[in-house]
């Protein structure tokens, strides 16, 4: 996906524009996922389509770097190294996330610096981070 030009257009796969993707991650649910660090914003690649799933538009991305997703794509996650922060987007139909998302909220704040890496596993995210050398262990909020 995306024509190879930097900006930000959804639609058609071949003319779609992302600035800085990041990080893909496909989910469980068959999704594919895609940090777009440079317009701060989650996108998903259907089919041939890419639309934006979240953005700083409409929430608390700005700098989204990586992403994980519970097991039962009801909430994404993302480390966002601009603010230094974990965001915590909740489906408002975790079976189709194009109809937008019912809560988007910052679950971790204050991370010493810029948050990378990031897992979801058993209940708990592990976020790496860059500038203070350390692999931090939280609990999904």
């Amino acid at each position: 996906a995306g024509s190879g030009d930097p900006g930000y257009v959804d639609g058609e796969a071949q003319y779609a524009q992302f600035r800085s993707p990041n990080f893909v991650l496909a989910t469980a649910g068959g999704k594919i996922l895609v940090a777009d660090y440079g317009n701060g914003a989650v996108r998903q690649v259907v089919g041939s389509r890419v639309l934006t799933v979240a953005s700083q538009q409409t929430g608390f991305l700005r700098g989204p770097v990586a992403l994980a997703v519970s097991d039962d794509d009801s909430a994404l996650y993302a480390s966002d190294s601009f603010f230094g922060h974990v965001v915590r987007l909740t489906a408002e139909d975790p079976g189709n996330w194009s109809k937008g998302w019912l809560r988007q909220e910052v679950v971790y704040s204050n991370i010493v610096g810029a948050p990378r890496g990031i897992v979801l596993m058993g209940g708990l995210l592990f976020v790496s981070e860059i500038f203070s050398y350390t692999v931090l262990r939280l609990s999904e909020a």
